[in-house]
């Protein structure tokens, strides 16, 4: 089986309820050459376009188009984060020049994340205040800093009071973008290890602007990608849909022989190693120096022998021990382009739970009650047995503590409600 096989993903764009034209703009490679997984791996994109209607769209589209075009062509040598750098360098040059040969384009711009999947781990490129964040059991960590001037702010009080009104103003407030000018800095991050199981989401600020960390977190680590960008995407609609709605979710298949998949361990430094040659010389003397006095028929105190081998008994297992905790601690990765005894210790930008809560289900819960009110006044074309059917099933599932079954029955429920709504307001 190949790699891709081993990939789940479901990717959603929606219009949302506020705007004429969907601005942003995704991408999605699996690749089916095993060779070209090696050298480059899968790759996810979402762009998020600014300069209203069409010139939004063109710069997401451009973003989208030329990033795989420009990475797949490179050649690395090793992990490919500098042709993944240059690839977005190369989108932004095609945006201004674009956008340079005509007035109407001038300043238009996109974020850009994207988000590579191979041998060598997981690889981000990013620009602007689109998001990457991973779900790994019951945490949910985002893998992006967001280049927004309400970062910018958060980053500059450092724990000081600041008006709140001064950063809802900023919240939208992009300090870096593709195509706006000549040159652009792309931050890349990793590459981070990749584990069985692990959900990796990017998306456009028109979901994270309405859904919390720790609710994509249990959306994603509960539900499988096509239904989890359903229920985020109908979620960001009934809490305002004020902006364009994009994400991708990839899942790595639990069984992935072919995926370095654990937190590599940390490589000895020159004190553990001097530390061990200490031990097993200790071992060694000892051993040595028993035999020769049993050579010599000699009567050996006790207490001597007992001290040698005791003395590197503890050296071994104060070894290992600071071995094991180098091994255990998390998150961790090796960079392989620094010195073999280099380490890198890597923490999220922003970290939530993603264990799914009974509150989270009571407001899901309290959103049907809503949609069923207004269906029926508004007379929605709607199968009523079956909602009824589902949300009994629901309602069973929390009384009965089954957490996983309540949210798959709420889910449908949303999506059943959110098709009955859009062909509603199209008259159909």
């Amino acid at each position: 089986m190949l790699w891709e096989q081993r990939i789940q993903y479901g990717s959603l764009t929606d219009l949302g309820f506020r705007r004429q034209n969907n601005e942003d703009a995704l991408a999605v490679r699996l690749l089916k050459d095993k060779e070209l997984w090696k050298s480059h791996g899968h790759l996810f994109i979402v762009a998020d376009g600014m300069g209203g209607h069409a010139v939004g769209e063109l710069a997401s589209k451009i973003a989208v188009d030329t990033v795989p075009h420009n990475y797949y062509k490179s050649h690395p040598k090793g992990v490919p984060q500098e042709e993944l750098q240059q690839a977005i360098v190369a989108a932004n040059s095609a945006i201004y020049e674009r956008s340079s040969a005509n007035h109407e384009f001038q300043r238009m711009g996109t974020t850009c994340s994207a988000l590579v999947l191979g041998p060598h781990g997981a690889i981000i490129g990013h620009v602007g205040d689109s998001r990457v964040y991973r779900v790994r059991g019951e945490r949910i960590d985002q893998l992006t800093c967001d280049h927004s001037l309400e970062w910018e702010l958060k980053q500059q009080a450092k724990g000081e009071n600041i008006d709140p009104g001064l950063y809802s103003r900023s919240r939208h407030v992009i300090t870096r973008s593709l195509g706006p000018e000549r040159s652009v800095e792309v931050d890349v991050e990793g590459p981070y290890p990749v584990q069985p199981g692990d959900a990796y989401i990017v998306c456009s600020d028109g979901l994270t602007g309405h859904l919390a960390d720790d609710e994509i977190g249990m959306i994603c680590s509960t539900l499988d990608s096509g239904e989890a960008c359903k229920l985020m995407v109908n979620l960001a609609n009934l809490r305002g849909g004020v902006d364009n709605i994009s994400v991708v979710v990839a899942e790595v298949s639990q069984d992935v022989p072919d995926v370095p998949a654990t937190e590599a361990p940390a490589p000895p430094t020159d004190r553990l190693v001097i530390a061990g040659r200490i031990a097993a010389a200790t071992t060694a003397l000892a051993g040595m120096m028993g035999i020769m006095l049993l050579l010599l028929q000699k009567l050996v105190p006790a207490t001597i022998l007992a001290f040698l081998f005791s003395f590197s008994l503890a050296i071994t297992l104060l070894i290992w021990n600071r071995w094991r905790r180098n091994e255990t601690a998390a998150p961790k990765m090796v960079d392989e382009s620094l010195s073999e005894s280099s380490t890198i210790v890597w923490r999220p930008y922003r970290s939530a739970s993603a264990s799914l809560s009974p509150n989270f289900l009571k407001q899901l819960d309290a959103i049907v009650d809503e949609l069923i009110r207004t269906a029926q006044q508004d007379k929605w074309q709607i199968s009523w047995n079956k909602v009824d059917d589902v949300l009994l099933e629901a309602r069973n599932a929390v009384r009965q503590k089954n957490a996983t079954d309540a949210l798959k029955n709420y889910a449908e429920l949303i999506q059943r409600f959110m098709t009955a709504l859009k062909k509603h307001r199209s008259g159909e």
